[in-house]
């Protein structure tokens, strides 16, 4: 039974890989509807296809996410708004299939389209900040650049040297949302528990 649960939490690595294939898909299709709809010619079948491949990727996207929340370095509560977001996409993304084969609902299939796609895009913004950390599409990162001192004195040395090393290259593993090993770099004294 363990070797299963490891196999399970290994499938769940994938989950990154794969959730690219139904964004793009979704994207394409809707690429799609935009181009049917302002040259007024007919691609239902090329939308059908795309919106069933964004459905059947979106399934396996989701359920190997599952897999990949089994793994114990991920908090459960940072998790529950990606996770959430996920089911919705998902259930988003099975509605546009069946509304597509409803010929005379074409509003409704295109407003599901766009909720889809607003769904689709905060659940990709609230995996981003599990993996790459809470600021890590804050607008003040493109303006700021990391201030690195040369100090003789001592006493700053960590908050004006290693803290800013630590924080390039570190917390997007190990941080309040995603602590690798149980250890979190997001503090000097995180950083010292783990020593014990």
């Amino acid at each position: 039974m363990e070797t299963l649960f490891e196999i399970v939490k290994y499938l769940g690595k994938f989950h990154p890989l794969v959730l690219h294939l139904p964004i793009g898909s979704l994207l394409m299709t809707f690429l799609l509807v935009v181009i049917s709809k302002t040259q007024k010619s007919s691609l239902d079948k090329a939308i059908r296809i795309g919106v069933d491949f964004s459905f059947f990727g979106a399934l396996i996207a989701t359920i190997l996410g599952f897999f990949l929340s089994l793994d114990d370095t991920y908090d459960i509560e940072n998790l529950k708004p990606h996770l959430l977001g996920g089911l919705i996409t998902l259930f988003l993304t099975l509605s546009l299939c069946i509304s597509h084969r409803l010929q005379r609902r074409k509003n409704l299939f295109i407003s599901l389209f766009v909720m889809t796609l607003i769904a689709l895009s905060i659940t990709g913004h609230k995996g981003a900040m599990i993996t790459h950390g809470e600021n890590y599409l804050a607008p003040q990162a493109f303006f700021e650049e990391p201030q690195v001192e040369k100090l003789k004195d001592s006493i700053h040395l960590y908050e004006k040297v290693v803290s800013v090393i630590l924080e390039d290259k570190c917390v997007s593993c190990h941080n309040a949302s995603k602590s690798k090993n149980n250890l979190r770099s997001v503090s000097y004294t995180h950083l010292r528990a783990h020593e014990t």
